[in-house]
């Protein structure tokens, strides 16, 4: 599940960047899909390092789609929209209110630490 106190760190912008707990440093992504770019991005939680989410899009006659697939716990999310912009918009509000529909990822490789999202220490 989504947690807010993780990214709502992140909002000020202190200690993000390379020498803090993100991998990249992309200002516009960061405005305009907050929730992503945290997901997608930071790479440190709680001093820990984590495994990158990746994202991919993919278009079709009148449909775009967004997956999303974190890599820490081995799943997948997708989301469809009439265009690339509504596909990502709706992906990061989804991911910032905890909506998506994630399944499991048939195709990820087992990560040694891995820790199932149910049993992360709730603050």
């Amino acid at each position: 599940m989504f947690d807010k106190a993780f990214f709502n760190r992140a909002e000020g912008g202190a200690g993000f960047g390379r020498n803090g707990d993100c991998a990249i440093l992309d200002q516009v992504w960061q405005n305009e899909y907050p929730a992503l770019f945290a997901y997608l991005a930071q790479d440190t939680v709680d001093g820990e390092k984590r495994a990158l989410a990746s994202l991919r899009l993919s278009v079709d006659v009148g449909q775009a789609t967004a997956v999303l697939t974190d890599r820490q716990y081995g799943r997948i999310a997708f989301y469809a929209a009439s265009s690339i912009s509504g596909a990502l918009t709706g992906l990061n509000a989804a991911l910032d209110k905890g909506a998506l529909d994630w399944r499991v990822d048939k195709f990820a490789e087992p990560a040694a630490s891995v820790q199932s999202p149910r049993r992360q220490r709730r603050k």
